[in-house]
C-alpha cells in the first residue's frame, strides 16, 4: 500500500496523505501519477524503495534543520531540475535519488552541529552561526556579520533570543544595501545554552526585529521582512511553534490569489500588503489599468483574514472605489 507522503509539495508545505497504490510502494500515490519520472517509479521495484528512502529522508531532515523554507524549495527544485529530467534512463534517475538522499541526510546532520545547537547569549550576539550557502554553487556562505541581536520573550518556559546577520556583496563590500540577510531565532534548551531553531535567509531581503506574538489562534512569531523595489513586496515568515522548541512556517500569501479574483476587472493591489496578524486585517490601495506605480487612483481595499489550519484565508472584502463603498 503506498502513501501520499512528501516527496510532493503542495502549497510550499509537504503533502501528507493516505491513499492505495497496486502492486508497487512509493512516497505518492502511484494512481495518480502524471510524469514521466512518477510513471518510472512506479513501474520498477528498486525505484520505488528509492523513493521511499528518499521520502523519509527529506522528513527527517525537514524536522531537524531551522532552514525550512530554504529545503522546501531546494526539493522542489531538485524534483524539477534533476528527478523529472532524468526520467529517461532508470539508471541515471537511481543515482540522482541515492545523490539526494544523501544530500538530505548530510543537511540532517548539519542541523546537529554544536555551532547550531549549543551556543549561549554572548555567542548569539557575537557571532553568526553557520547557515547554508544561498545557492547550491556557492562552496560557502560570504562573510557574515551579526547586525542585531536580543531577546523575543519566553514561550513555554524557553527564553528565546534573534539574530539578524548581514552578508556583503563581495564586488562592493562598502555597500550595505547590497548585503544579502539572513534572521535567526533561538530557543533555550538548557538553562544560559540556546539552538538555532528557524532560520530565513540569506536572501536580498531587508528584514526587522522578529516579533512574538499573541495572536487568536496562539502564540505567533512574526519575522517582518519586504523585498527591495518600488513594490516593497511582502517577504516575511510567520511561524507558529512545534514540538521540541521549533517552529513551523505558515502561508500567509496564497489569499492574495483569492483577493485578485475578488477585485473588479481593470483594479490590483500592485504593492506588498501587510496584515495585522493580531487583529487578522489589512488595508490596501488598488491601482486602475493606467496608474503610475507611485500614485494608486482606484481606492482601497479593506481586508478581513482568518485562518484554516496553518493558511491565511480572505474572510471578507470591502472596497472603497472613491467615495463609493462596496461589499465582496
Amino acid at each position: 500500500m503506498a502513501k501520499l507522503l512528501g516527496v510532493l509539495l503542495a502549497g510550499g508545505a509537504l503533502a501528507v496523505a493516505g491513499a492505495a497504490a497496486p502492486a508497487r510502494a512509493a512516497s505518492f500515490d502511484c494512481a495518480r501519477a502524471r510524469s514521466p519520472a512518477e510513471r518510472l517509479v512506479c513501474a520498477d521495484p528498486a525505484l520505488s524503495s528509492l523513493d521511499e528512502r528518499l521520502a523519509a529522508a527529506y522528513r527527517a531532515a525537514l524536522a531537524a534543520v531551522p532552514w525550512q523554507r530554504r529545503l522546501r524549495g531546494d526539493q522542489a527544485a531538485w524534483l524539477r531540475a534533476t528527478r523529472d529530467r532524468a526520467a529517461g534512463d532508470p539508471a541515471t534517475l537511481a543515482a540522482a535519488y541515492r545523490a539526494r538522499i544523501a544530500a538530505l541526510e548530510a543537511e540532517t546532520r548539519r542541523a546537529a552541529d554544536p555551532a547550531l545547537t549549543a551556543l549561549s547569549e554572548s555567542q548569539i550576539a557575537g557571532s553568526c552561526v553557520p547557515l547554508p550557502p544561498a545557492a547550491e554553487e556557492e562552496a560557502a556562505p560570504p562573510p557574515c556579520a551579526v547586525r542585531e541581536s536580543g531577546p523575543l520573550g519566553t514561550l513555554d518556559g524557553r527564553r528565546l533570543h534573534y539574530a539578524i546577520y548581514g552578508y556583503p556583496d563581495p564586488d562592493s563590500p562598502d555597500r550595505e544595501t547590497l548585503a544579502k540577510v539572513a534572521t535567526v531565532v533561538f530557543a533555550e534548551t538548557a538553562p544560559g545554552r540556546f539552538a538555532a531553531r528557524y532560520a530565513d535567509g540569506p536572501d536580498d531581503v531587508r528584514c526587522g526585529a522578529p516579533r512574538l506574538l499573541r495572536a487568536q489562534r496562539g502564540p505567533l512569531l512574526h519575522i517582518p521582512c519586504s523585498r527591495d523595489g518600488t513594490g516593497m513586496f511582502n517577504a516575511e515568515s510567520v511561524l507558529a511553534p512545534g514540538e521540541g522548541g521549533r517552529w513551523r512556517l505558515l502561508d500567509t500569501g496564497s489569499w492574495t490569489r483569492d483577493l485578485g479574483r475578488r477585485l473588479p476587472r481593470g483594479y490590483g493591489a500592485w504593492k506588498g500588503i501587510y496584515p495585522d496578524y493580531e487583529a487578522l486585517a489589512a488595508v490596501t490601495p488598488l491601482w486602475r489599468d493606467g496608474d503610475a506605480n507611485c500614485c494608486p487612483t482606484g481606492g482601497r481595499a479593506e481586508i478581513r483574514l482568518g485562518w484554516e489550519g496553518d493558511r491565511l484565508v480572505l474572510r471578507d472584502l470591502r472596497l472603497r472605489l472613491g467615495a463609493q463603498e462596496v461589499p465582496r
